[in-house]
């Protein structure tokens, strides 16, 4: 199972370009950035998300993350919280 330990750099204003997050991503090991607006946690994008969003024809990597974004998620604190949601197994990530 993985941790992330320093989460400030997973984080990314969520109206930066699609650039600068795949560029975040291609330095982290767990694919996963945390969109924030006021200091507010309001989406997640991975590197599948941005694959997804660039297949369509019409999407660039000069968009706002924010369009790319997961906005419905799921926020677990413990393996307990995240087991309730049914959907983690072993072999998944945990995010602190």
């Amino acid at each position: 199972m993985s941790f992330i330990r320093d989460i400030s750099k997973h984080c990314i204003d969520h109206d930066r370009p699609l650039r600068d997050a795949l560029s975040s991503l291609n330095n982290l090991p767990i694919k996963t950035l945390f969109l924030c607006s006021s200091n507010k946690l309001i989406a997640c994008l991975t590197d599948g998300d941005i694959r997804r969003w660039l297949s369509n024809k019409d999407s660039t990597v000069n968009e706002p993350c924010i369009n790319a974004a997961k906005q419905r998620f799921q926020f677990a604190n413990t393996k307990a919280e995240a087991l309730q949601f049914g959907k983690l197994n072993r072999d998944e990530f945990l995010l602190p």
